[in-house]
């Protein structure tokens, strides 16, 4: 466990070449204000990005006071948030599953429905989840979209569009930005051991605007090594708040049960906010690890364990780092970057797993250190058998949970 200054960030921002592809011509606009306190300075015209996320936070307070109509409005097809559920379903669904059981689209508008027909404040509760946590999800999804829409383009040379998509990642990382926050001040309830009294002792949203301040810079200084770094890294990152939020409701289902309570609304939160880990690199893909996963919290909320939904996690982590972590001995330079931050990333979500599962976390920060040395001189093959290490201590916490 570690907590992260914003200045570490900007160092050594400018590491690595810039590319040498003209750039496409598309007019950047004019700079939006700062977002976040003003400690990110936009490059580009995002006020319509802006805009969006203030509607999906009015969406989200509306779930609170039961406006399903106001809810309603704000997500129809033709409205920017409606819009913008429906590319996300696309991009991480693809087109047959756009509409699925997983959609974004589809799950806000199912619990419109629900919503409607409750009769009592627990049930309209209930079906506000439906919309709150994927609306959350959303943003988590928008981040990362639009980090590796900059990384492709950066790769091309192609840097107004980078920068664009960037700004755009850190207009959707300021709806998140004030949740990231709360998990430090979870209880853990004995999750990583007597001793630790948080879920994490990480503050997610200092440290994952870190990452987008330091891309941020690279992309001012034409550094494509900088920007497939940092965004790799912040993308894998972010998964960590659904990561903490699924085993925190996987605790809070066992305990309301326990006070003989009906659990059907921390159950509830628990399954969308899950899709937080599911669907950035998997989908509706129908692999066993993730059939596994989303059955346990779309089955009986007496048989939710939440060691359970770690080796969950950690399956789905190891699942999706598996093919680039084997391809990395044969990759470019640059893939070879993006999969060591990647596993960067992942461990520092995986960070008090690891830790209490008896890993030493430093020890394989040291180890994908060493990789990108090994890497940059050219050794494919030592970088790779680095990086399965770490791969098989994230592996392992599939196999022991905690």
């Amino acid at each position: 466990m570690r907590t992260w200054v914003l200045v570490v960030a900007l160092a050594g921002a400018c590491g690595g070449g810039a590319g040498t592809a003209p750039d496409m011509q598309e007019d950047a606009g004019a700079p939006s204000a700062p977002l976040m306190a003003g400690m990110y300075t936009p490059r580009t015209d995002i006020d319509a990005e802006v805009a969006l996320v203030a509607a999906l936070t009015n969406a989200r307070t509306a779930s609170g006071m039961f406006q399903w109509d106001a809810i309603d409005t704000a997500v129809a097809p033709t409205a920017p948030l409606g819009a913008f559920l429906a590319r996300l379903d696309q991009e991480f669904l693809g087109a047959s599953g756009a509409q699925g059981e997983y959609a974004l689209t589809r799950t806000v508008r199912e619990a419109l429905v629900r919503g409607r027909a409750a009769t009592t404040d627990d049930a309209r509760g209930i079906a506000k989840q439906g919309v709150e946590k994927p609306l959350l999800v959303a943003l988590g999804l928008g981040v990362t979209s639009e980090l590796r829409l900059a990384r492709a383009a950066a790769r091309e040379g192609q840097w107004v569009r980078a920068s664009r998509a960037w700004d755009r990642a850190a207009a959707y990382l300021s709806g998140l930005h004030g949740n990231l926050g709360t998990r430090s001040s979870t209880s853990a309830n004995g999750v990583w051991g007597a001793s630790v009294m948080t879920l994490t002792d990480e503050n997610m949203a200092e440290r994952t605007l870190a990452l987008l301040v330091r891309g941020r810079a690279g992309l001012d200084a034409r550094s494509v090594r900088t920007v497939v770094e940092t965004s790799a890294e912040a993308s894998a990152y972010v998964t960590k708040y659904y990561f903490l939020s699924g085993l925190n409701y996987a605790h809070e289902v066992r305990a309301t049960l326990a006070m003989m309570r009906d659990a059907t609304k921390v159950f509830a939160e628990g399954r969308y906010f899950f899709e937080g880990v599911v669907l950035p690199n998997h989908g509706r893909s129908d692999a066993e690890a993730v059939r596994a996963a989303r059955a346990r919290w779309r089955g009986e909320p007496s048989a939710l364990d939440r060691a359970e939904v770690l080796r969950d996690s950690a399956a789905l982590y190891a699942l999706g780092l598996r093919p680039a972590v084997e391809a990395l001995a044969s990759a470019d330079a640059s893939a070879r970057q993006e999969t060591l931050a990647l596993l960067s990333g992942t461990v520092d979500a995986l960070d008090e797993a690891l830790g209490a599962a008896g890993q030493d976390v430093p020890a394989l920060r040291a180890r994908l250190v060493e990789a990108r040395t090994r890497a940059d001189a050219g050794d494919g093959a030592a970088a790779a058998t680095l990086a399965r290490a770490v791969l098989d201590a994230i592996q392992g916490l599939a196999a022991r949970g905690s």
